[in-house]
C-alpha cells in the first residue's frame, strides 16, 4: 500500500494495456462482491428497459420521438424532451427510432452498459491501471461508490453515461497519441449532451492542441450534418435556438427569479443555492418545505454562485497547468466539476463522478479510501428531499473531487521534485 502522505497515480504508459486482467473461471466464481455489481447493473437495465413504454414519462420516450420526428420531416422542436440538445442527437436517434420503442430502449440500454464498462475499463487504465486484483478494487470501489447514480440513469434509460463515455475516451485517444480522433470523439459527446466539453478546456490548458483542433472540426462536422437533414436555414435556426436556451439558463440572474427548476430533485448548483439563500419551495406542489438559511435577492444569489464556478475553474486551471501534460486525474475533475455549472443536474447526471471514484479507488493509499467512502455514502443523501434539497448529493460529488484533487496536486509536486533530486545526485 502506498504511504497516505506521498500518494500519487503513475501516469499509464500508452502501449500499457495491463496483463493479467482476465481471471480464471474459478476465480471469479467465488467472487460474491463482483457478482454483486453485476447483478445491480443487469437489474438496472432490466429495470430501465421495462419502463420503455408509449405510455410511460422516461425520457428514452422523448428521444424516441425525436428521432421519428427526423424520420418523418417533422419539426423535432414539437418534441420538448429533445428542444435542449442539439440536433445532432435526434439525428443519431433516428435509426433506433425505426425500432418499435421498446426494442429500440433495449438496444439503448445496452449502449448504456457499454458505456459504463467502457468508462470503468479506459479509467482503469489512464490511471496506470495493472492486474485482475486492481481491477476488481475500482469495479467494485467506484462502482458502489457512484450506485445510486448510474441505477437511476438506467432506470431513466438516459444519455448521460453515453457523452461522458465519449468524453472520457476521447483523453484516452488523445493520451495514446491519437490528438485528431481523441478530439472528435470529445465533439460526439458534447453534441449528445453538452457538458464533455469541459475536456476540450482541459486539452487547451494541457496544451494539446491537435486535440483541441479535433475538437473544433469534429463539432464542426456534427453541426454540418444537419444540413442535409433539415436545409440550411432550419439548421441554422435550431442551433441558435439552442445557443441562446443555453446562454439563458447557465446561471443568470433569470434562472433564479423564474424560480422553475429549484425542486429538490435538482441537484445542480445553481438549483442548491436558489434553494438554500431563497425563499422558495423545495417540495413539490403538495408537499411544500423551504431549506433556505437567508433570503437574498436571485441578483445575489448569482453572484455567488459565479463566485464559486470561478474558483472550480481556476483550481482546475492551475491543476492543468501545474501537470503540464493530459492526466486522468483532470480529466477526471473536469467532468465532475459539471453539475456546478449546468442549470439543471437530476441524480444520474452524478454518474459523471464515476471517473473520480476510479482514480480514488486505483490511489491505494488510506486518505484516498476514506475520500471513495464518504463519496459513496453521501450518495445516501438521495432517501430523503430533505437531504436533497440542502444539496447532500452535490457534496458527495465535491468530496470525491477534493479526493481526486489532493491526488494531483501531490503528483504534480512528486514529478517537480524528482529533476530536483536528479541534479543533487549528480
Amino acid at each position: 500500500m502506498i504511504d497516505s502522505g506521498n500518494a500519487h497515480i503513475s501516469p499509464a504508459s500508452p502501449n500499457d494495456e495491463g496483463p493479467g486482467l482476465i481471471p480464471s473461471w474459478s476465480t471469479l466464481r467465488r467472487d460474491w462482491l463482483f457478482w454483486t455489481v453485476v447483478v445491480l447493473l443487469l437489474a438496472a437495465c432490466i429495470a430501465g428497459t421495462s419502463r420503455v413504454d408509449p405510455d410511460s414519462t422516461t425520457d428514452f420516450n422523448g428521444f424516441w420521438e425525436g428521432g421519428r420526428a427526423v424520420l418523418e420531416g417533422r419539426d423535432i422542436r414539437e418534441v420538448p424532451t429533445v428542444r435542449r440538445y442539439l440536433p445532432f442527437f435526434s439525428i443519431l436517434m433516428a435509426p433506433l427510432a425505426l425500432l418499435p420503442m421498446r426494442a429500440a430502449g433495449a438496444i439503448w440500454s445496452l449502449v448504456e452498459v457499454a458505456s459504463l464498462l467502457g468508462t470503468f475499463w479506459i479509467g482503469f487504465l489512464m490511471a496506470g491501471g495493472r492486474g485482475w486484483s486492481r481491477l476488481r478494487r475500482v469495479v467494485i470501489g467506484a462502482g458502489l461508490a457512484t450506485a445510486v447514480y448510474w441505477w437511476a440513469h438506467f432506470v431513466m434509460t438516459q444519455i448521460n453515461i453515453v457523452a461522458a463515455f465519449f468524453g472520457l475516451w476521447g483523453a484516452w485517444l488523445a493520451l495514446r497519441g491519437r490528438p485528431w480522433l481523441g478530439g472528435m470523439s470529445v465533439a460526439i459527446g458534447v453534441s449528445i449532451k453538452v457538458f464533455p466539453g469541459i475536456v476540450f478546456v482541459v486539452f487547451l490548458l494541457t496544451r494539446q492542441w491537435k486535440a483541441a483542433l479535433g475538437y473544433v472540426v469534429g463539432f464542426a462536422l456534427c453541426c454540418a450534418l444537419s444540413v442535409p437533414v433539415f436545409g440550411p436555414t432550419k439548421a441554422y435556426e435550431l442551433h441558435y435556438e439552442w445557443l441562446t436556451d443555453q446562454a439563458t439558463t447557465s446561471g443568470g440572474e433569470a434562472f433564479f427569479a423564474e424560480g422553475r427548476s429549484l425542486r429538490y430533485s435538482n441537484t445542480s448548483l445553481l438549483a442548491v443555492a436558489g434553494r438554500m439563500m431563497m425563499d422558495v419551495n423545495a417540495g413539490r406542489s403538495r408537499k411544500p418545505f423551504t431549506v433556505n438559511v437567508v433570503n437574498v435577492s436571485p441578483k445575489t444569489v448569482s453572484r455567488v454562485v459565479k463566485g464559486i464556478q470561478l474558483v472550480l475553474l481556476v483550481g482546475l486551471a492551475v491543476l492543468c497547468l501545474r501537470a503540464k501534460r493530459l492526466r486522468i486525474e483532470e480529466v477526471a475533475i473536469a467532468l465532475g466539476i459539471t453539475a456546478f455549472f449546468l442549470p439543471v443536474a437530476w441524480t444520474f447526471h452524478l454518474a459523471v463522478i464515476l471517473p473520480a471514484c476510479i482514480v480514488l479507488a486505483r490511489a491505494e493509499d488510506r486518505t484516498s479510501l476514506w475520500f471513495l467512502i464518504a463519496a459513496g455514502a453521501l450518495q445516501l443523501a438521495v432517501v430523503t428531499p430533505q437531504t436533497r434539497a440542502v444539496g447532500g448529493l452535490l457534496v458527495a460529488n465535491l468530496v470525491a473531487i477534493a479526493g481526486v484533487a489532493r491526488l494531483a496536486w501531490q503528483s504534480a509536486s512528486a514529478s517537480e521534485r524528482e529533476p530536483q533530486q536528479e541534479a543533487s545526485t549528480a
